[in-house]
């Protein structure tokens, strides 16, 4: 992750690094589930180092845990066809 832009805020009381291309990722951690489901995002970032995840804009994510901080990074979305 790029360190220009970088911006930090806590959700659910975690310490979370992002840059302006997360937004929508950050909404939908904070607001948009219940706490319960985004616990397990952040336990899967914690204990295996990162935890992907779709928001329901169709943003592809990645929230990541290094060293006591999480960061969120956006994921290119597969241009792949399915022929």
């Amino acid at each position: 992750m790029s360190t220009e832009n970088l911006k930090r805020t806590s959700i659910f009381g975690h310490t979370v690094e992002y840059t302006g291309d997360s937004h929508d990722a950050l909404q939908y951690l904070r607001d948009d589930i219940q706490s319960e489901e985004a616990r397990v995002y952040f336990e899967q970032a914690r204990y295996h180092g990162e935890a992907e995840f779709e928001t329901d804009k169709e943003g592809q994510f990645t929230l990541k845990y290094h060293g006591g901080v999480y960061s969120i990074e956006k994921r290119e979305a597969s241009g792949g066809s399915w022929w």
